[in-house]
């Protein structure tokens, strides 16, 4: 449910925070208290010391999985797996896969997404190599790794079948450096569009002061959202057309969208940078 909130307010925030502590304040009688568990019992809390980097009762935990006998479900060793990757420990994490006997796309996917994390682009790309069955998860978190769009390109091509995360990483990662006829061509061959990558596009061209490019794409969208206009409002304001980004602003307070604090703090910091009072206010 947290990870499905958009608006995370300090309370949302209190309360996980609360609930992690409890975890951890309630680890030791629970491990010990003999009750009878399932492994989705197991898998949340160490999805929990995992989230926490908490790796200092790793061996009573796993030795309590073992006792319990889940020593040999894959559920949960894939969740160790998770958690040493997440708390750090890669090399226990690797040492325990290579001594499964049975292993699934999960395993793979999740030591792969663990050395990505630590930037272990190496030993990440062999692992998907070796990886019998490739799923779309595995691709997308190597193309997620590479740091250098240029190099994550040959990855692309590779590949048998993209989604629309795949087209989305590449886009993202051609935009950032600049490139944006590059940019432009992946856009152009994909399937079908969705209104993120209209916005992606768009941010773009705005960050490379291509206002008008930025605005002939608003102006395609079928679907706009808030980001979709915070993104036009502001690439105005940002690149000194304050009496556009006045009249987007009218424009798009005729629409049936409701205004939230990021689309507040987004057009009113770019439009203070200007002193556009007339929208700041």
């Amino acid at each position: 449910m947290f990870d499905e909130i958009t608006e995370r307010n300090p309370f949302v925030w209190t309360s996980m925070i609360h609930g992690y502590v409890e975890i951890l304040s309630i680890r030791k009688p629970f491990l010990s208290s003999g009750i009878c568990v399932s492994e989705i019992i197991i898998s949340s809390i160490l999805k929990a010391f995992g989230r926490l980097k908490w790796s200092r009762d790793g061996e009573a935990v796993f030795g309590f999985i073992w006792k319990c006998g889940f020593g040999f479900d894959l559920i949960v060793l894939n969740s160790v797996i998770d958690c040493f990757m997440r708390c750090g420990e890669v090399d226990c994490a690797r040492r325990l896969f290579d001594s499964m006997d049975e292993k699934n796309v999960v395993s793979w996917t999740s030591v792969i997404c663990g050395y990505v994390r630590k930037g272990g682009m190496v030993e990440a790309r062999n692992l998907l190599e070796a990886m019998p069955s490739k799923d779309m998860a595995a691709w997308n978190v190597m193309i997620s790794g590479y740091t250098d769009v240029r190099t994550a390109k040959f990855l692309f091509q590779a590949m048998p079948i993209c989604d629309t995360g795949t087209w989305n990483l590449m886009i993202s990662g051609y935009c950032k450096v600049g490139e944006l006829e590059k940019t432009k061509g992946y856009f152009e061959q994909m399937p079908r569009w969705n209104v993120v990558l209209w916005t992606m596009m768009m941010d773009g061209n705005v960050k490379s002061g291509k206002v008008h490019e930025a605005r002939c794409l608003f102006n395609e969208m079928s679907e706009k959202n808030l980001i979709t206009w915070s993104t036009v409002i502001s690439g105005y304001a940002k690149n000194g057309k304050p009496s556009a980004a006045l009249e987007s602003f009218k424009n798009f307070r005729k629409q049936s969208l409701e205004l939230d604090e990021t689309f507040m703090l987004r057009v009113i910091s770019a439009c203070s940078q200007l002193a556009i009072v007339d929208l700041s206010q």
